[in-house]
């Protein structure tokens, strides 16, 4: 990504360089569901809202799979619940 070295929050750079860490994460700790919910918020902010669905959808899974706790299973969901209604999350 020539041109990309700023660090900013906003534009296509910084969401594709969002997606390229996330990916890098998943692929070093592929069980780690954390890491798959941030692969997902950055799908969203990128506006692939299909894409941050079914990959939150999967760290939903990971995280029942791991037994996870209430409120962490129902955070997942309503990032979920966004990405289905076509909204990136985004921390208050």
């Amino acid at each position: 990504m020539p041109g990309c070295w700023r660090p900013i929050r906003t534009g296509r750079c910084a969401t594709a360089r969002a997606i390229a860490l996330a990916e890098s994460a998943v692929n070093r700790g592929p069980d780690v569901a954390n890491h798959v919910d941030t692969l997902a918020a950055a799908h969203a902010e990128a506006g692939r809202y299909t894409a941050a669905a079914g990959t939150q959808q999967c760290a939903i899974d990971m995280k029942r799979a791991a037994n996870a706790d209430g409120p962490t299973l129902a955070a997942f969901a309503a990032r979920l619940t966004l990405y289905r209604a076509g909204q990136p999350y985004r921390v208050p």
